[in-house]
């Protein structure tokens, strides 16, 4: 154990993205260390990854049809405005196409 290691904690969280116009996903991560006092600094770092096989690996893991959201929402068929973000009835998120 390093002494970085007794006065930081660190932290990782995930995103995955897809790209629908290039139609693939992309990764990042960002990686949070905080010290402790007297150093009392964070430090967070955005990277973003770029392993091929990872990548389609992950196209095989979350690959999901795209729906055309009109104005009945997909899971419960309640109806939504166009500019809804997530449906009233039952919370199902939906993205607004540009």
């Amino acid at each position: 154990m390093t002494f970085d290691k007794l006065i930081s904690t660190k932290s990782e969280y995930k995103i995955i993205g897809f790209s629908q116009k290039e139609n693939n996903y992309k990764i990042y991560w960002t990686e949070l260390i905080s010290w402790f006092q007297p150093f009392g600094k964070r430090n967070l770092s955005f990277i973003e990854e770029n392993d091929a096989k990872l990548l389609n690996e992950l196209k095989k893991q979350y690959n999901q049809e795209i729906k055309n959201v009109t104005n009945k929402c997909p899971a419960c068929n309640s109806g939504i405005l166009t500019n809804d973000t997530e449906c009233k009835n039952c919370g199902v998120n939906l993205v607004a196409q540009k």
